[in-house]
């Protein structure tokens, strides 16, 4: 998957994303422009995301997704997670 496509597919995922987040990892601040967004882990830590990290995490999310061929919201917040922690930590 070429860095061009990656820039698209995650600019159209991150779009609503915020709004849609979940209580376990809150997205408190975004810059859709900028591609930077500030999460709140249930723990009261604070993660921020950018487009380096949402590409690192999409290559782990991908892997995930190879077999199943879904996604859906939950699929996206696991995408926020690989990219903050390389792993799922809320499930």
């Amino acid at each position: 998957m070429s860095d061009d496509y990656k820039d698209r597919f995650l600019r159209e995922a991150m779009e609503n994303y915020p709004e849609a987040s979940t209580p376990s990892l809150r997205c408190v601040h975004w810059d859709y422009a900028g591609m930077k967004f500030k999460f709140a882990d249930e723990d009261g830590s604070v993660h921020e995301v950018d487009m380096e990290k949402l590409k690192k995490g999409l290559d782990l999310f991908i892997r995930k997704l190879l077999d199943s061929g879904r996604m859906d919201a939950s699929d996206f917040d696991e995408l926020v997670q690989y990219s903050i922690f390389g792993k799922l930590i809320y499930e």
